[in-house]
């Protein structure tokens, strides 16, 4: 089911005002860069939420960017899904910087977003800087080769 402008402008709202939500669950419901900017919006307001779950979307390099500049104010996300959301140069260099914020985060699922090999040494670079709790990383049906794995192994 694609959410509408309308629906994603209530979501948000609500989930700015809500100070105890822990899980926002979302997929494929047709988001975009725009619904994406005000999902990030709203992440900025709610510093509750534990699980962000956005996969099978189309939110794009830019629309990730936004989620990822704004994760940083989330101190106790523990999981973020982001799989299949194509996610490009400036999401993926957003990605980066934002993941040393990311102090409590267990689960990172990347999976079908055409990441390649030098995008996960980049990845696995910037995961070994943060002192994270991160278990479970999944890049699947990326093309991240032998020289990626190997990255990520270390």
């Amino acid at each position: 089911m694609k959410l509408e402008p309308a629906d994603v402008k209530e979501l948000c709202t609500g989930l700015a005002a809500n100070k105890t939500i822990k899980e926002l669950t979302i997929s494929a419901a047709g988001l975009d860069g725009a619904a994406s900017g005000r999902i990030a919006g709203a992440l900025w307001e709610s510093n509750s939420l534990e699980r962000l779950l956005l996969p099978a979307n189309s939110l794009g390099s830019a629309g990730c960017g936004m989620v990822f500049d704004a994760i940083c104010n989330v101190m106790g996300l523990r999981e973020i899904d982001l799989s299949k959301n194509v996610i490009g140069g400036d999401g993926r260099r957003s990605m980066f910087t934002s993941l040393a914020s990311c102090k409590a985060l267990e689960v990172l699922a990347l999976d079908n977003n055409n990441l390649s090999c030098k995008d996960v040494v980049q990845l696995a670079e910037a995961i070994s800087t943060v002192d994270s709790k991160l278990a479970r990383l999944s890049v699947a049906n990326n093309k991240i080769g032998d020289v990626g794995a190997a990255a990520i192994a270390r």
